[in-house]
């Protein structure tokens, strides 16, 4: 939570995985509700009835192995992409 604050990030704590089930499809082979799963949206993008894909996302998760190699969570390139994303 330290890495990513300002007025328009949201850090939401989902006990029961609503989240996760609801963007578990976003993830090719996870085939689980998702958690340790890092999104982004672009301004304005609002959640409905269904989960918005994101722009971006990265993960922790060790399950998926090879099959995501390349959206491991990285810090620095988390913090590229969301700067890229940001409002100017």
């Amino acid at each position: 939570m330290q890495l990513m604050h300002g007025p328009h990030v949201r850090h939401y704590w989902d006990g029961d995985r609503y989240v996760g089930a609801a963007v578990q499809h976003f993830v090719e082979g996870l085939g689980y509700p998702a958690w340790d799963l890092w999104m982004l949206y672009r301004p304005g993008v609002t959640w409905d009835a269904e989960a918005p894909e994101p722009d971006w996302w990265e993960h922790q998760l060790s399950s998926l192995g090879r099959e995501h190699k390349d959206r491991r969570l990285d810090a620095e390139r988390f913090v590229a992409k969301a700067h890229e994303l940001a409002p100017r």
